[in-house]
């Protein structure tokens, strides 16, 4: 488990002075952005309230805490979509578990992440076992988008919510890491101050992949529609995320127009890549790159509606590859 809780203090602190003051919640909702830390922060609470260490749990050193790191704690359920939902059996075995007292800890715990992705016959049984809970049970659902779930589930869930991250906060994760100051800050921008998505993306190859592209295509000469398609056939093919995808090329191309209307470059995302686009800065007009920016969230856009992957690669990288001015 890592260290995953930048930017959530305000939460963790309401979660502890719950733990000090013997009101821990039977059931919670943590819902807010996507890859923020919900998760990794549920864990932290069933590491501190079944830590050996009585001084500032979890300790991370005894065999509680270390269990809990390594997954492998036998009073700590997590439970995930199995394939895109939270399926009715799965909550069935919740059920038949709960009825057994903690084997090693103080506490069990159930975590569920993607709560909302519960299918109503598994909300419906889950409800069952918000009703009554045994007291040595908490459970905690984990989401991006509460308003799926039942009104019912929720009026039984202590809510707490979690607010985006700030990029700096996020950066200054990423350096934890192993991210340089730049890598960082760039990671942390392009994932929208997703900790989970920036990490995900540091070792994904996407970001050498379109730095190959954007470098060729901002400074060198015009690439042919051979050397497009190849492009646009590797990236069709690939699992990135498009979203993740589009908004790199769109800080290429934001960080462009900014050096064209003449911002500090300490502005800039791409700071490494400088001498490449003040080489590269004539080929293009501002009225051009304005309208790839545009072209990019068109794009984007149409990605989201299931368009062909393979068609739209090829319109998108032959107006950036091939077309300037």
């Amino acid at each position: 488990m890592k260290e995953e809780f930048i930017g959530h203090q305000r939460e963790w602190n309401f979660l502890q002075a719950a733990l000090t003051n013997g009101r821990l919640a039977q059931a919670y909702l943590f819902f807010g952005p996507e890859g923020i830390g919900k998760k990794q922060l549920a864990l932290k609470l069933a590491q501190a309230v079944n830590c050996s260490s009585s001084e500032s749990p979890p300790c991370r050193s005894c065999p509680s805490c270390k269990k809990l790191d390594k997954h492998s704690h036998p009073d700590v359920t997590i439970i995930c979509p199995d394939g895109n939902q939270i399926k009715i059996d799965q909550i069935r075995r919740l059920q038949r578990d709960l009825m057994f007292a903690p084997l090693e800890g103080k506490r069990k715990f159930y975590i569920m992440d993607d709560a909302d992705t519960m299918t109503i016959e598994a909300a419906n049984c889950l409800l069952k076992a918000l009703e009554e809970p045994p007291g040595y049970v908490t459970i905690i659902l984990v989401a991006s988008n509460p308003s799926l779930l039942p009104s019912t589930i929720l009026s039984r869930c202590q809510r707490l919510r979690f607010l985006p991250l700030k990029l700096e906060e996020v950066a200054r994760l990423l350096a934890t890491q192993g991210c340089d100051p730049e890598q960082a800050r760039l990671l942390a921008a392009i994932s929208e101050a997703s900790p989970a998505r920036a990490l995900k993306l540091k070792e994904g190859g996407m970001l050498e992949e379109t730095e190959e592209f954007m470098t060729r295509a901002i400074a060198g000469p015009p690439l042919n529609t051979q050397e497009v398609l190849a492009y646009s056939q590797r990236w069709a093919r690939s699992d990135y995320d498009t979203k993740d995808l589009m908004r790199i090329l769109l800080l290429w191309i934001r960080d462009l127009l900014a050096l064209k209307e003449g911002v500090s470059q300490e502005q800039l995302f791409y700071r490494g890549q400088l001498n490449t686009m003040k080489a590269g800065a004539g080929n293009w007009s501002r009225d051009r790159l304005i309208e790839l920016g545009d072209e990019i969230n068109r794009i984007d856009s149409a990605l989201d509606r299931n368009v062909n992957r393979q068609l739209a690669f090829d319109v998108l990288l032959r107006q950036i590859g091939c077309q300037r001015c």
